[in-house]
């Protein structure tokens, strides 16, 4: 199955020079955020949902892997997410306020499917794809060229309250 992740351009040469890519301990898995127990590394079905996840490209890249471990594909878990395509979104200023204080933003959000690994490199995930260069409209492949990216996410579970 072809999963999707963003990634930073270190952890994208780390996997490109064989390296194993690790979840990390101390990462931070929130329950009411996503179904994971323990620190994970999160894949999604889609591009779009990655150019959504991570709206800015600087600095990062999405990539298209192989993943067939079929443990992983079995079990589908799911991550809470901002819902972009409700009427309401928070202004400039409810952002700012969040990002200085840590105060949670009151903002509509979704449940989109999730899938993850407690590690990943060439041998279980094989690279089809990369992005580095993403707008509201576009994501543009190295091999497969442009995709276009919707207005929110893909794969929905349900939306929350």
């Amino acid at each position: 199955m072809i999963l999707y992740r963003v990634m930073s351009l270190e952890e994208f040469e780390a996997y490109k020079a064989g390296k194993t890519i690790r979840a990390r301990n101390g990462g931070t898995v929130v329950k009411s955020r996503n179904c994971w127990r323990r620190p994970m590394i999160c894949f999604f079905t889609s591009a779009n949902n990655c150019a959504h996840w991570r709206p800015i490209c600087a600095g990062n890249v999405i990539v298209a892997l192989d993943v067939r471990n079929k443990k992983v594909l079995e079990r589908p878990g799911w991550g809470v997410y901002p819902d972009f395509t409700a009427a309401e979104q928070p202004g400039i200023c409810d952002v700012l306020v969040s990002l200085m204080t840590g105060k949670e933003l009151k903002q509509k959000v979704v449940k989109v499917t999730e899938y993850a690994l407690l590690y990943y490199n060439k041998r279980n995930a094989y690279l089809r794809d990369w992005s580095f260069a993403w707008g509201r409209d576009y994501i543009r492949f190295e091999k497969g060229g442009i995709v276009p990216r919707l207005q929110g996410f893909d794969d929905l579970l349900e939306n929350e309250k």
